[in-house]
């Protein structure tokens, strides 16, 4: 996740990212390209997770949906944050990032 943030991924900036989310609010063909995306995304996410319940490194009684949203709404608004703040660091700012992620979803 904080590579995610950290790295929006070339050619999307931090700016761009904001740019197109509120873009698509407002422009429904885009709006469905995002959901799409956002579908996408998360389906691997669920992946993930289903993955680490079966494996036992995360809890049982996850909403594997919820948790999702949840986890890409953190990753949008981080994204947004470091769009507005440059010298937003993970480090500096958030050094309990991991243990928060961590105790989501661990048991």
């Amino acid at each position: 996740m904080a590579a995610c943030i950290s790295d929006v991924g070339y050619p999307v900036t931090h700016q761009l990212w904001v740019e197109i989310m509120a873009e698509s609010s407002r422009n429904e063909a885009l709006q469905q390209a995002f959901i799409e995306s956002d579908a996408v995304m998360r389906q691997s996410l669920a992946s993930i997770i289903k993955d680490g319940i079966a494996a036992g490194e995360f809890r049982q009684d996850l909403d594997i949906n919820a948790t999702t949203i949840l986890l890409f709404a953190l990753i949008d608004g981080l994204i947004a944050r470091k769009a507005i703040n440059s010298h937003f660091s993970f480090s500096r700012d958030l050094p309990m990032f991991s243990s928060y992620i961590a105790a989501l979803l661990h048991k």
